[in-house]
């Protein structure tokens, strides 16, 4: 549910931070997305969401966005990536210290 979310919210705003995590950045007018793990503070957008889209209570949405950072961060330390369905694969850069979007999916814009 929260990758649909993020990816739905892309298609419309240029950027979106995920709290502890970092920022999906869209490229603009290209559609690419990249990621940028110094933009990490909660900036409320994330979780608003799910309290609006998502039927979620406040303490719910901000539990929902920690599973999805530990469950990111784990895929990243014993598989090396973490895919996002229709959007791309985060992995670790060759340093083990970068989070990046390989083979990124290009958004489409709603107009």
């Amino acid at each position: 549910m929260l990758t649909g979310i993020i990816t739905n919210y892309l298609t419309q705003h240029r950027r979106l931070v995920v709290p502890q995590l970092g920022t999906f950045i869209v490229k603009v007018p290209e559609g690419g997305v990249v990621f940028s793990e110094l933009l990490r503070r909660d900036d409320g957008i994330l979780r608003g969401l799910l309290v609006q889209q998502g039927g979620m209570n406040d303490l719910e949405a901000a539990g929902a966005i920690d599973r999805f950072v530990f469950e990111v961060r784990h895929a990243l330390e014993h598989e090396g990536a973490y895919a996002i369905e229709g959007f791309g694969r985060l992995t670790l850069s060759p340093g083990l210290s970068l989070i990046h979007i390989s083979e990124p999916t290009r958004l489409r814009r709603i107009s």
